[in-house]
Formats: C-alpha cells, structure tokens, sequence
C-alpha cells in the first residue's frame, strides 16, 4: 500500500533505531533539528499528514474491499456456471442412461420377436414336411392305384378281346349260328338274330372299331364309337 511515506525517514528511538508510535504522535518527544545525529532525515511529519496518509489508507482499503467483493463475485458467478455445467452434465448423463436403457429393451425386445418369428417359422417348414410327406404318399396310392386300375382295364379289354373275337370268327362260319349279343342300334334296339347281328358287325367293321383280322383290341377306340 502506498501511504504517502516512508517510516524510514523518522527519526530512530533510543531502542529499536526507528521512531515509534508515540514518537509520531507526541509532538513533545520530536528530535530537535538543531541536532547532529538526525541532520540527514527530513523534518518531521504534521498531524496533517498523518490524515493524508490515514485517508489514503482507507481509501487503498476501500479500494481493496471492492476488488474483494468483485473478486468474490466473480468467484461466485464462476461457481454457479461449474454448478450449472455440472448439473446440465448430470441431466445429460441421466438422458443418456435413460437412452440407453430404453434401446436396451428395444434391441432385448427386437431379439425376443425374432425368437418366436424364428419358432413359427420353424413350425411353419414342419407342417409343410409334413404335408408334403403326406402328399408324396397321396401320390404313391394313386400310382398304385392308377397301376391297378389299369391293369383291371387291360384284363376287361383282353376279355371283350375275346369275346369279339369269337363272336367275328362265329359270323364268317357259314356252318353255325351266331349266338345273339347284347350290342344296342342307334334307337336302342336289341339285335339278337343272325342277319341284323351280321349287319351290325359289318358296321363295325367298316368304322375300323374291329379289326377285319384277329389281332390286339383298341378299347378306347372302341368306347369313343359305341
């Protein structure tokens, strides 16, 4: 602090080699000038000074205080911003936390979805080896049942084969008789003697539903022209 002087430029006491308080301020104990050990200081201070500096003193006090008091509130107002940075930063922590914990249970929840999608379509691809097992014996019985039933067609056609056949060889004998067959005219008619049989096998025999010749029988030929 700067007082407006220096104590170096009292006269020193008897003990310490400065002046002291009373030394100041009792006019009464001043060094005389007149004397040679105290030639080289200045003369000594007046009450008046003693105020300058008194004033000057509380005035660098004064000065002092409301450095304090900005230093304080700009201490305060540094406070309340960490105060403030470290309660957004607590938030945004709390935020992300929360963010975090919530796509947890979404990607917890995306996984458990995929698990059951997973398990149908597992049962989904079962029941489908299933049906397509069940198919392929579906197919089986009917090949089976497509070989039987033709081979049932093969022996009925190898009989009427048969039965033609000798009805065809009896026709062209001139010396038997033509049993009658059940073979129906277009006006469902039955012909059972020898003239109208012969005719009809005739007919037959020019629509090629009968070989003229004993040989293999058509029976699909043969169904398509009754």
């Amino acid at each position: 602090m700067n007082s407006g002087f220096s104590r170096s430029v009292l006269p020193p006491s008897s003990s310490s080699g400065y002046a002291t308080d009373s030394d100041v301020f009792d006019e009464d104990h001043l060094p005389s000038h007149n004397n040679s050990q105290y030639s080289h200081y200045t003369p000594a201070i007046s009450h008046s000074n003693v105020v300058d500096w008194a004033r000057s003193v509380h005035l660098e006090a004064s000065t002092v205080s409301a450095r304090s008091q900005a230093r304080m509130k700009e201490f305060e107002m540094h406070t309340q911003n960490f105060i403030q940075l470290v309660s957004t930063w607590t938030e945004s922590q709390a935020s992300r936390e929360e963010n975090l914990q919530s796509w947890q249970d979404r990607v917890l929840e995306t996984f458990d979805q995929a698990k059951i999608d997973v398990q149908k379509i597992e049962q989904t691809v079962a029941s489908l080896e299933f049906q397509v097992i069940a198919l392929n014996d579906m197919i089986m019985s009917m090949k089976k049942n497509q070989e039987q039933t033709n081979k049932s067609i093969a022996l009925i056609a190898a009989k009427m084969d048969k039965v033609l056949f000798k009805a065809v060889s009896n026709s062209k004998s001139p010396d038997s008789k033509l049993q009658p067959i059940l073979l129906y005219d277009d006006d469902e008619t039955l012909l059972s003697d020898s003239e109208n049989s012969q005719s009809r096998l005739s007919d037959i025999h020019s629509r090629r539903l009968l070989p003229s010749s004993p040989g293999p029988f058509d029976l699909n030929d043969f169904v398509e022209n009754l």
